[in-house]
């Protein structure tokens, strides 16, 4: 109920992704090798059926490199596993599988597996971002196994939200009877250019026609719902320039159904056309499949009175790709109608070099606002938001060495944050992303590499203290310049929201001015002093000393500093 009446907005409803099995195992010998293909290249079949509105992401086993890990069979695809992890967070409508599987695991290579050691679903974080899972593969779904759970009944049953629904296998199935059954499902959803208003128990209704493929199947959920994906288009919709170069500003417009609202858009370079290499059974094969494009660009926009006007900016690292570039949106009204559009053909070009010789601003924030600063406090289960600027705009396109990328500097793990990355609303020079699921500690401490459209780089670190306690504390406290002149400023910091207040006095106990309380939040803060006591005079020079007084509803403390004037 929560997810179908509060189901966040956003791209992730236009997305799909498609997984296929490695084709390199477990088939071994010659006369097998088509089937190991088959996972790919039915894949690509599914692809074709997809309109150009929705965004497909793959995830192709053959892409990601081999990892032996002392099994019987001895290799891992564990970045495949992460891939698929990130995408589940970044959101999708629909993940489909085409491969080999039990009722526990997909791919020999153990891509999805849950045991004793290992359960894949607690690495699972859709939020409410929950897709439907499609797995044309054996027995995912077996749920007549006495005392255990399928993947599918496992998934559907978690905690974790993980899954709108899953459609897949009881038992068996062969690579022909698998790929036309999926198909109809495809083809059922998008008919034509335009999405099915019918709930999954009707699609599955309407595939299902007495043949042995549609028996295997079954679905694990609410049959009345539906799908996440919008059923409405936006129509006639362009980009102009229709050729842009790189660096240059291009223009989204359109006519709205609705009559105001937000919306988000993301453009694609071309589509590439990829040929990879793996060994099998001793010797060298090929597969050929397409891959999409990079992504040039992911903002959002607001609109009034029907009218779609949104900028974008297209980066230096374009493909030069032979196929143009696509750009995807969805606009949304104040009550979460959402439709969906894109326009095609967009060609692109190099254009004129770039003088900027600056990297991109980098700057912490908390999801309130507050400007975090290595030293300050955050509260356990905050998040960090992380703030990217440049007037060239930022460079999403992922390629290598042009990575968003955020490292832990205790365990020096790297993290590639360039999907979770979007511009603010109407802009196209700055925008964040978020580090939640901090680590249980202390201390955490991030840096974060960027670039902007030119491919300037930045780095920026920053170090933050995690309370996990209420009690009021007063640290660091400093004014700044001490000796001061005519005005300084008092610095601290809180681990937590009080009202502070700042007497001064001479040497001698006379108070000589009295800084009314202002609320202070938890971390670094500023007080200023204009270095005039209660009469509006210059005190004179010499020592002094101030109190600064910090409370809350139920805490109170205090601490004494010593200030110097001379001028």
């Amino acid at each position: 109920i929560e997810f179908e009446t509060k189901t966040p907005m956003g791209l992730w409803r236009q997305r799909i992704t498609l997984i296929a099995d490695d084709p390199a195992r477990p088939e071994r010998e010659l006369c097998e090798l088509s089937m190991g293909k088959s996972h790919t290249i039915n894949s690509e079949r599914l692809a074709k059926i997809i309109p150009n509105f929705m965004e497909t992401k793959k995830i192709y086993m053959v892409d990601y490199p081999e990892v032996i890990d002392g099994s019987t069979f001895g290799v891992t695809k564990p970045e495949a596993t992460q891939a698929l992890f990130n995408q589940i967070s970044s959101g999708t409508a629909l993940i489909n599988f085409i491969g080999h599987g039990n009722p526990t695991q997909w791919a020999q290579e153990k891509l999805l597996i849950i045991n004793e050691e290992r359960n894949d679903i607690n690495s699972m974080q859709a939020e409410l971002k929950l897709p439907i899972w499609i797995a044309g593969t054996c027995s995912w779904g077996q749920f007549d196994a006495i005392g255990q759970d399928s993947f599918a009944e496992a998934l559907i049953n978690s905690s974790i939200n993980a899954a709108a629904g899953v459609i897949t296998t009881t038992r068996g199935i062969t690579v022909s009877s698998n790929i036309q059954y999926l198909e109809k499902i495809f083809r059922e959803i998008f008919k034509g250019d335009s999405v099915t208003y019918k709930s999954i128990g009707s699609i599955l209704q309407s595939v299902k026609t007495g043949s042995s493929d549609g028996e295997l199947f079954h679905f694990f959920g609410d049959p009345a719902m539906k799908i996440s994906i919008p059923t409405q288009l936006v129509k006639n919709s362009k980009v102009s320039p229709d050729t842009l170069s790189t660096l240059s500003i291009g223009t989204l417009s359109g006519e709205s159904p609705f009559l105001s609202g937000e919306g988000y858009f993301i453009l694609e370079d071309g589509y590439k056309e990829v040929k990879k290499l793996f060994n099998y059974a001793s010797r060298q094969e090929e597969i050929s499949y397409q891959m999409n494009g990079p992504t040039l660009f992911r903002g959002s926009f607001n609109y009034e009175n029907n009218i779609l006007s949104s900028q974008f900016r297209v980066p230096k690292d374009i493909s030069y790709s032979k196929n143009p570039a696509t750009l995807r949106f969805n606009v949304t009204d104040n009550s979460n109608l959402q439709a969906l559009g894109s326009v095609t053909g967009i060609k692109l070009t190099l254009g004129s070099p770039s003088n900027d010789t600056q990297g991109p601003i980098i700057s912490f924030e908390t999801e309130n606002g507050r400007n975090l600063r290595s030293g300050d406090f955050l509260k356990y289960g905050e998040s960090i938001v992380v703030r990217i600027s440049d007037p060239l705009g930022i460079n999403l396109t992922g390629e290598k060495e042009h990575e968003l990328i955020l490292t832990n500097n205790f365990t020096q793990v790297e993290t590639n944050i360039t999907n979770k990355f979007i511009y603010d609303m109407n802009s196209i020079n700055t925008g964040t992303f978020l580090i939640n699921n901090l680590p249980e500690s202390d201390e955490i401490s991030f840096r974060v590499n960027a670039w902007d459209n030119a491919n300037n780089p930045s780095e920026s670190e920053i170090r933050i203290k995690i309370t996990n306690s209420d009690e009021l504390s007063l640290i660091n406290l400093f004014n700044f310049p001490n000796p001061m002149s005519m005005d300084t400023k008092f610095s601290f910091e809180l681990t937590a929201d009080a009202e502070v207040s700042i007497n001064i006095y001479s040497l001698e106990g006379r108070r000589i001015k009295k800084i009314l309380p202002e609320l202070c939040l938890l971390g670094h803060n500023n007080i200023y002093w204009d270095g005039k006591d209660e009469f509006g005079q210059l005190p004179a020079n010499g020592a002094y000393l101030y109190k600064v007084t910090a409370k809350n509803s139920s805490q109170k403390i205090d601490q004494i500093g010593r200030l110097a004037i001379f001028r």
